[in-house]
């Protein structure tokens, strides 16, 4: 697959590709990485067969670079900030991986900044006795949170 996108002039640096066989098909995905760390919400899919391509479709920022750092929070900023504000007993915190998140900047046209944010999981349990686990993205160098969600499927 990655030979296919270099000889179309792709030029972006995309993650390993999983295959899943879908009846006489099969579907190839994978997501962008800038400098190894991927890139949130992008991801490109072709869709194969005996004939070969079928369908493809990207979702990617080709202009991506990772942010020079000029004062990239230490550990414990990055798990202050994760954990402000949360009233949690039994509380853990995990640092997982950095990925690079585009942010929409104001403007005629759409565009986007690049920020280096880590994921750190905080686990517990809230006030009223529910257990939560949030992904937390907290930006490297600020310390904002930009996403915190509870993962935890309650039925």
């Amino acid at each position: 697959m990655e030979s296919q996108l270099l000889s179309a002039g792709w030029i972006s640096e995309v993650s390993e590709w999983t295959t899943i066989p879908m009846g006489k098909h099969v579907l190839h995905r994978s997501h962008q990485e800038v400098a190894g760390r991927p890139v949130l919400g992008t991801e490109f899919v072709v869709k194969t067969g005996v004939s070969g391509v079928i369908s493809w479709g990207a979702q990617c920022h080709p202009g991506a670079t990772w942010p020079v750092l000029n004062d990239e929070l230490d550990v414990d900023a990055l798990l202050s900030a994760a954990t402000e504000g949360l009233a949690l007993t039994d509380m853990t915190v995990n640092l997982k991986g950095e990925w690079l998140l585009p942010t929409p900047v104001g403007g005629e046209r759409i565009e986007f900044d690049h920020r280096a944010v880590r994921e750190v999981e905080v686990r517990g349990t809230s006030e009223q006795g529910v257990p939560v686990q949030y992904r937390t993205l907290v930006d490297l160098e600020d310390g904002t949170v930009w996403l915190r969600q509870n993962e935890v499927k309650h039925v």
